[in-house]
């Protein structure tokens, strides 16, 4: 079985497209203008992470839902040849002021390297207190309407962030 490779990917305003691999050694994001003409190229040498313990039994577990005659039944099956290291690019967003937001996969609390359309950092954004949520990480979504932060898989009930940021 051959799995396509899992990417990143964040649309700009003005039409820019930014794509990363997620890959748990490579720090690469790729950026293209609306008409296709390469923009900036972000590159990092980076040292790989490790995932902790719970992280690792969490994405063991995977989640079957069948249906027969009438009944649903869910299983939690164990996947097995789980990567034991983190991305490190676990997400992208562009803002509305044309800011490359890259959460980096291998930090506790979300953190993000802020970049221009040069490709020059701009800032490191981390986000206390909005680490892991009952196990697992929270998610993001950064784009000209902000940053929206949430827990996909509450185990009580949905929350949602809306974060403001605090100028220096």
């Amino acid at each position: 079985r051959v799995e396509a490779p899992r990417i990143a990917l964040a649309t700009g305003p003005d039409g820019s497209v930014f794509v990363a691999e997620s890959s748990d050694s490579v720090y690469l994001i790729r950026g293209f203008t609306s008409d296709g003409g390469e923009l900036v190229t972000i590159e990092k040498d980076w040292e790989r992470v490790g995932k902790t313990d719970e992280e690792i039994e969490d994405g063991a577990l995977g989640l079957a839902i069948s249906m027969e005659s009438g009944t649903t039944s869910i299983t939690r099956p164990r996947i097995e040849d789980v990567n034991p290291f983190r991305d490190a690019v676990s997400g992208l967003g562009v803002d509305a002021s044309e800011r490359l937001w890259v959460r980096v996969g291998s930090d506790e609390i979300p953190t993000f390297h802020v970049y221009d359309y040069q490709g020059e950092l701009l800032f490191v954004a981390r986000l206390e207190g909005l680490g892991r949520v009952a196990g697992r990480r929270a998610e993001f979504v950064i784009d000209s309407g902000g940053v929206l932060g949430f827990d996909p898989d509450p185990e009580d009930y949905p929350k949602v962030y809306l974060i403001e940021l605090e100028q220096p």
